[in-house]
């Protein structure tokens, strides 16, 4: 008994040795079953697919009438997509050249008297950029393609005409490939873009008018870029001068969109009177001036004792500002069904 206390410690010691040494082997050869279940079934595998990589399997007629169904299920949603998205374009119309060209002068005129009509200024020798038919005919492979992107610009513009924006300043577009002869590739996209630009100059509630109706309407357009320059770069003044008259708002940059540089000119009309002038848009446009709402009125009001006081001039600080837009318009023509069969 007393040896046996005298060695205790001893004795414990190899009592967790052998305990430890026991677990330990037991998780050893529990990992060395799991490694040899994870390599039979690997291999198990790896031989399932060699099989299937040598042998062609037959078609399942069960297999094959479901693919069907999943085919025809995914036509028909793509028939409904096409339809949907072909209310969202102009068609393309057959038409002559001479027919084109006669409907583009046409259109130039009426725009010009409803633009007189209105007061809106149009840049000199305004042709809705499609200038190069005006003495000469489009080829006819180009003139459908040609009247559907006319009538598009022609959708935007009447609107500004509408609203009786200050004046269009410039009207420009990227030519289509129809009428570069660009050849078609063999993988035809699902859409094309056919871009135009307008810059245009109007005070803020038409021109959030103008954003809302070429966000909604149809055909389908997307604003790609937008460039807005506001008449008045200064904030008010907090010093009140009474007797001074209220400054005019200093010559602004109206920042472009890269490509706009079509050299077109104009001048806006006489009345109402014009004010500032805005030098990036003058050198798209020389010698372009923005009109301006007239001066506020001078009020006399009675005092109590009859007499007529001084004329006060009325000092306004905001609402009379102008924007002038540019706005990159880009026309999305959809051709799901030349994809679709």
């Amino acid at each position: 008994m007393k040896g046996f206390l005298q060695y205790r410690f001893f004795q414990i010691y190899l009592a967790l040795v052998i305990i430890g040494g026991g677990g330990a082997g037991y998780f050893l050869y529990q990992s060395k079953s799991n490694l040899d279940t994870s390599n039979d079934d690997y291999a198990e595998a790896v031989k399932h697919l060699q099989t299937l990589q040598i042998h062609k399997p037959f078609p399942n007629e069960g297999n094959l009438k479901k693919l069907q169904q999943q085919q025809s299920a995914y036509k028909e949603q793509l028939n409904i997509l096409a339809a949907d998205l072909g209310k969202r374009e102009l068609p393309l119309k057959e038409m002559t050249p001479q027919v084109f060209q006669e409907h583009l002068r046409q259109m130039v005129a009426d725009f010009q008297k409803k633009a007189a009509d209105h007061h809106v200024a149009l840049p000199i020798n305004f042709y809705l950029s499609f200038d190069r038919y005006k003495d000469s005919l489009p080829s006819a492979q180009a003139t459908p393609f040609l009247g559907r992107q006319l009538e598009s610009i022609a959708l935007v513009i009447n609107k500004l005409l509408d609203l009786k924006v200050r004046g269009i300043l410039s009207v420009s577009r990227k030519e289509l490939p129809e009428e570069l002869n660009t050849p078609v590739p063999a993988n035809k996209s699902i859409i094309t873009l056919s871009p135009f630009n307008v810059v245009f100059v109007t005070d803020q509630s038409k021109c959030r008018e103008a954003f809302n109706f070429i966000l909604n309407t149809n055909p389908f357009f997307i604003i790609r870029d937008v460039a807005v320059a506001n008449s008045q770069q200064e904030g008010p003044s907090r010093k009140e001068d009474a007797e001074a008259p209220s400054p005019t708002p200093p010559p602004i940059i109206a920042p472009g969109i890269p490509g706009n540089n079509l050299p077109i000119s104009g001048t806006m009309p006489s009345t109402p009177p014009a004010m500032g002038t805005y030098p990036l848009l003058a050198r798209t446009v020389p010698g372009a001036q923005i009109p301006s709402l007239p001066s506020p009125a001078n009020i006399q009001s009675p005092n109590p004792s009859g007499e007529t006081s001084a004329p006060q001039r009325i000092k306004v600080i905001v609402g009379r500002e102008t924007l002038a837009v540019t706005l990159q318009i880009d026309q999305v023509n959809f051709h799901l069904s030349d994809i679709i069969k």
